[in-house]
C-alpha cells in the first residue's frame, strides 16, 4: 500500500490518495517514484518516529474511530521534530433504526447546545 499526500505547506486537511498493490523491491523505492509518479525525491536523513494507535468505539452508535499519534525526530538533531494527530472514521457495526437515529440526532445536538423540535 503506497499512500501519497499533497500539500503546498503543512496544513489541517491534505489531499490523500491510497494505491494498493504497490510491488517495489527494497532498493527500488526511489526509482519507483521518480519514473512511475514523475516526482522529485531525495532521501530523509535517519530518524526515529513512535506512534500510537488507538481505537475507540462509541457504545450509542456502534461507530469506530482510530486516533494515531505520531512523533517524529531526527537521529542528528533530536529538537528536530514532526508531531502530529490524525482522527479517522473506520467503520460502523450497527444498523440504524428510525428511533435509534432520532434519539442519536437529539443526544448530539443538545450536547452542543441547541435542540431539535
Amino acid at each position: 500500500m503506497l499512500k501519497r499526500k499533497w500539500y503546498a505547506e503543512d496544513t489541517f486537511a491534505r489531499r490523500e490518495r491510497l494505491s494498493p498493490n504497490v510491488q517495489v523491491s527494497p532498493g527500488g523505492f526511489e526509482e519507483y517514484l521518480r519514473e512511475e509518479m514523475g516526482l522529485q525525491v531525495r532521501a530523509m536523513p535517519p530518524f526515529r518516529c513512535v506512534r500510537y494507535d488507538v481505537q475507540c468505539e462509541s457504545m450509542a452508535t456502534g461507530h469506530i474511530y482510530g486516533i494515531f499519534l505520531d512523533h517524529c525526530s531526527l537521529l542528528a538533531a533530536p529538537d528536530v521534530v514532526l508531531s502530529q494527530c490524525e482522527v479517522e472514521y473506520r467503520r460502523s457495526r450497527s444498523c440504524w433504526t428510525t428511533t435509534r437515529t432520532r434519539w442519536w440526532r437529539r443526544w448530539t445536538v443538545s450536547e452542543a447546545g441547541s435542540r431539535i423540535i
